[in-house]
């Protein structure tokens, strides 16, 4: 890419605007096609995104049925209605990145789910960002750059940052304006459940989602959540005690990344358990759902 003649003119120092978006990922959804790769276009917009949305939600986006991923069908949103309106329908794990031709913008937002850093050159001149600061600090050693004060910055959760691109290359960026957008709320209600002792369960619910009066849910794949509580068992039959349990659910449901499930929580284990922390598995309402189960089952 670096060596192609359509990069060499969009760094022509005629070119009033120098927005790099790059994007290295790991795919969740989609085909591994071009027309899958980030960052995605449209008439607005331009932009990229870490994370996955929860499957229930990926359908109130603009044209997500003409879409293979989950982000592409965002950008078209916020390219129709812009990030605000796009937020209100959402729930699930991202990290954004987009330039705005409307207004010259280059824009951050991400929710707990997914980290993003960024950082100013000495002159600040330039804005450099990435998922990691570890990632940032070994670009800019091995191209011997300094940074701004020798700072890196967090990006603040549920929080739109905006930095109108300078025209010209030798102009300072100014701080970011920033404002705050929270994701679509998820809904929880309790789910009874019996066998031994009787106890309740909260579980995450979505629109369309309907609880059951007993330990059955009313998704199109009936299932005994009863099997899947303490004790936790590997899909080699290893025993997870808690302190494990606590370590493998921080890491987030394979499919929609909620954190939130507690000892005593239906969860499916996904893999084996060999002490990583990242060992996947699924909360209650990803396994209940058929398209998400046979979905990770053949990517596990």
């Amino acid at each position: 890419m670096f060596h192609s003649k359509a990069f060499e003119d969009a760094m022509d120092i005629n070119n009033p605007v120098k927005v790099l978006i790059g994007h290295n990922r790991y795919a969740t959804l989609g085909a591994h096609t071009e027309e899958n790769a980030h960052p995605f276009a449209f008439e607005h917009v331009m932009g990229a995104h870490n994370g996955t949305l929860d499957k229930f939600t990926i359908k109130n986006l603009h044209d997500a049925n003409l879409y293979d991923t989950d982000s592409q069908a965002i950008f078209s949103t916020i390219n129709e209605v812009g990030v605000v309106e796009t937020m209100k329908r959402v729930t699930g794990a991202w990290a954004l990145t987009w330039f705005d031709k409307r207004d010259g913008t280059l824009n951050f937002l991400r929710n707990d789910k997914r980290p993003l850093h960024y950082c100013y050159s000495a002159d600040r001149c330039t804005l450099i960002w990435a998922s990691e600061p570890e990632m940032l600090k070994y670009v800019l050693g091995r191209r011997r750059k300094k940074t701004e004060g020798d700072e890196f910055f967090t990006i603040t959760k549920d929080t739109h940052y905006k930095w109108k691109v300078p025209t010209v290359v030798t102009k300072k960026f100014d701080s970011p304006e920033q404002s705050k957008v929270e994701g679509k709320s998820c809904v929880y209600a309790t789910v009874p459940f019996t066998g031994g002792a009787t106890t309740t369960t909260t579980v995450k619910t979505f629109a369309g989602y309907k609880k059951s009066d007993s330990n059955v849910l009313s998704f199109n794949q009936k299932f005994d959540t009863k099997r899947f509580r303490p004790p936790y068992k590997d899909i080699y039959g290893h025993t997870i005690n808690k302190q494990q349990f606590e370590h493998m659910v921080a890491e987030g449901c394979a499919f929609c990344n909620d954190n939130s499930q507690e000892w005593g929580d239906f969860i499916q284990i996904m893999g084996n358990w060999n002490g990583a922390k990242n060992t996947p598995f699924m909360c209650e309402v990803c396994y209940g759902d058929v398209d998400c189960y046979e979905t990770l089952r053949h990517v596990m």
